[in-house]
């Protein structure tokens, strides 16, 4: 049994498998996305699937590590089979190009909005920030071992005949300083590369802090009486700070808040009889809400539920939302 792990452990495939599921990962936050969350397609619910799409790519990692301490271990004193030598160098490449697809994400959500990444693709900024850390760790570590092998590699004996080099234990010893300096050294570099979207996040006020849903706030605070009940979006991924009712009271206190995961029954509706509402990302298929059906005169709240109404008038219009009065 050992034998047959420890093959497994120097077959190159192996390495290379878990290193593309590893990369590839951030697909399955896509197809959670697409096919869960966005159309319900599969109809499949499972608690805990996002923290397991988070952290399943870095159990891989880790065990692409451990992997390589194996290899490390096993050519530290030989050279390293051509077959390794490709194996390593296509990780390197692979890397490299993940590496750059990362960023590209990144910048994409800087130059848009707060959970543009996640409404668009399903990833979100601190999953990708973490994910190319990793990738940038075990990049340094392939070209480690292709240089170790190509430019100090030990010879057993020098022109005199003498034996020389470190010992076994010494060198793994080196290996594994050197992958926890190479950690240091990137979580030091960071906070200088992305100094200036840290600093446009401080200087940015509510809107960078809270994200695009902000103006939803200031529309419902400028177009409702402080008197009134307001309705506002369930909390969870979609909408994390408009569906947040400590944030929201924040900014609309005294008014009366009441989530829409809560309008699950016309008879709770009727007891509302009169509430304000404002129209969340109309032109987006995901986050929109609520879904109105001004034909049939129903509105859902709480993602489900087809609740009737009397009558809707329009208090507030814009190009970037509308605030509501609904009648039930």
């Amino acid at each position: 049994m050992r034998q047959k792990i420890l093959h497994a452990i120097y077959e190159p495939v192996v390495l290379i498998l878990l290193w593309l599921s590893f990369l590839l990962s951030p697909l399955l936050s896509v197809f959670r996305l697409y096919f869960v969350v966005k159309s319900d397609i599969l109809n499949i619910h499972i608690v805990g699937l996002s923290t397991l799409f988070l952290y399943f790519p870095f159990f891989i990692s880790s065990a692409v590590l451990i992997i390589l301490i194996f290899w490390f271990r096993r050519f530290i004193d030989k050279k390293i089979s051509e077959t390794h030598k490709k194996t390593l160098r296509f990780l390197s490449i692979s890397s490299v190009v993940f590496l750059v697809i990362a960023r590209g994400l990144l910048v994409l959500e800087q130059k848009n909005y707060p959970n543009f990444l996640y409404e668009h693709f399903g990833l979100t900024v601190p999953q990708m920030e973490l994910m190319s850390f990793v990738a940038a760790l075990e990049l340094i570590v392939f070209l480690f071992m292709l240089l170790y092998n190509r430019s100090f590699k030990l010879t057993k004996q020098n022109r005199q005949g003498r034996a020389t080099g470190l010992a076994i234990g010494e060198k793994s010893s080196l290996f594994l300083a050197l992958v926890g300096l190479s950690g240091l050294m990137i979580l030091s570099i960071y906070p200088f590369v992305s100094w200036a979207r840290l600093y446009g996040e401080v200087k940015g006020g509510f809107e960078s802090r809270i994200g695009v849903h902000y103006k939803y706030m200031v529309f419902l605070a400028e177009n409702s009486p402080p008197d009134v009940k307001i309705i506002h979006p369930p909390q969870g991924v979609k909408w994390p700070a408009i569906g947040n009712q400590p944030v929201l009271r924040y900014f609309l206190f005294p008014r009366t808040l009441i989530s829409g995961a809560l309008l699950d029954n016309q008879e709770f509706a009727q007891q509302i009889g009169i509430a304000y509402f404002v129209e969340i990302d109309p032109l987006s298929h995901l986050t929109h809400w609520p879904k109105i059906d001004e034909r049939n005169k129903t509105i859902i709240f709480d993602e489900r539920t087809e609740i009737k109404y009397k009558t809707i008038e329009t208090v507030f219009k814009s190009d970037e939302g509308s605030v509501y009065l609904i009648y039930f």
